[in-house]
């Protein structure tokens, strides 16, 4: 009776989690009254395949009716929807504060500039959490239409099939955490945002003579831009992920290896712009020798290193990150054959 359990997981996946429970044991009992006792695997199939498709039969468990997003994925857009929306703007609330903190000076602090802050604040915060709704609305829109129904393989016109849906997950370790993916898309958000909004406030902070404190951008802002292509595909890319996992619940074989990609492209983005000479702001050298009393080839020595460093780390969590969650979907599909 395992294909009826797939069928029921299938059919239950997009429904609201208060009601999958409900619904599972509603829809077997239905199954099993439509069975004879003892069924064959033939038997199985035919009574499944006169119950249509999960996603249709869903629909009709779901009593809720929905226009631009169907029922199939509106609480999973809604859950999207509020999650992104809420980290875009609590992202843009941090960024205009340390902008206003680090970009003010002492002199012209006062009532005014605050108002402008909260201005600032209000209006940023309106105009990206409806630029993040409208893009998480188009990615579902275009999600619910082109998504292929389980069990029917499109690419090769094949009758839908109860024998080709999904196995029901049985690891706990292939659970997607939201928590883990929340926080990958925040680091997305802050740093697109600080391309736009602060690259020039990311630097290193001296306190000069006369306790005036004096900020050295790292990057050469005009090189740093140069990049910015690159950096929106990685950013579109986490998104459709984060999009996807939100979805999904569970890691399979296609996202495992989508996020490999994912990973080792940004291995060798991050190498790439390491490794360029022309990125750093020829200021923060001078700065170091200056300050700290530094020959110019100890500077050049310490930031080199830090540039290795840097690189090392990256690559080293990424393929961690990636290899494991490849291992873990490999080693729970091994265990389903067996």
């Amino acid at each position: 009776m395992e294909m009826m359990e797939r069928y029921i997981y299938a059919v239950t996946k997009y429904l609201p989690e208060a009601q999958r429970e409900d619904v599972a044991m509603e829809l077997r009992g239905n199954i099993l009254d439509m069975l004879p006792e003892s069924p064959s695997e033939e038997e199985v199939l035919k009574v499944l395949k006169s119950l249509g498709s999960p996603r249709k039969l869903s629909e009709e468990y779901n009593t809720r009716k929905r226009y631009l997003i169907g029922p199939s994925y509106f609480d999973k857009y809604l859950e999207v929807l509020k999650l992104v929306v809420s980290i875009v703007m609590i992202v843009l609330l941090v960024v205009n504060l340390v902008s206003f903190v680090f970009g003010t000076s002492t002199e012209s602090f006062g009532v005014g500039e605050i108002g402008r802050l909260i201005g600032t604040i209000i209006s940023s915060s309106i105009s990206g959490g409806l630029q993040a709704a409208f893009w998480v609305t188009v990615s579902f829109v275009i999600l619910e239409n082109t998504a292929a129904e389980e069990g029917y393989h499109e690419l090769f016109k094949k009758e839908w099939s109860p024998r080709d849906l999904a196995p029901v997950p049985s690891s706990t370790s292939l659970k997607i955490s939201k928590v883990e993916a929340a926080i990958s898309l925040v680091v997305t958000v802050i740093f697109m945002i600080f391309l736009y909004m602060g690259s020039d406030k990311f630097g290193i902070f001296w306190m000069k003579d006369g306790g005036t404190l004096e900020n050295i951008p790292v990057f050469h802002l005009e090189r740093l831009q140069s990049y910015l292509p690159l950096f929106w595909i990685f950013a579109i890319a986490q998104v459709i992920l984060f999009i996807w996992q939100m979805v999904k619940e569970y890691w399979d074989m296609p996202m495992a290896v989508f996020n490999l990609v994912f990973e080792l492209g940004f291995c060798v983005l991050a190498i790439v712009i390491l490794t360029d000479g022309a990125l750093l702001n020829p200021a923060l050298y001078t700065e170091l020798q200056e300050s700290m009393g530094l020959a110019p080839e100890v500077a050049k020595e310490w930031i080199t290193r830090g540039k290795i460093f840097t690189g090392v780390l990256i690559v080293v969590l990424s393929l961690i990150d990636s290899l494991s969650t490849l291992y873990k979907v490999r080693k729970g599909m091994r265990k389903k054959e067996a």
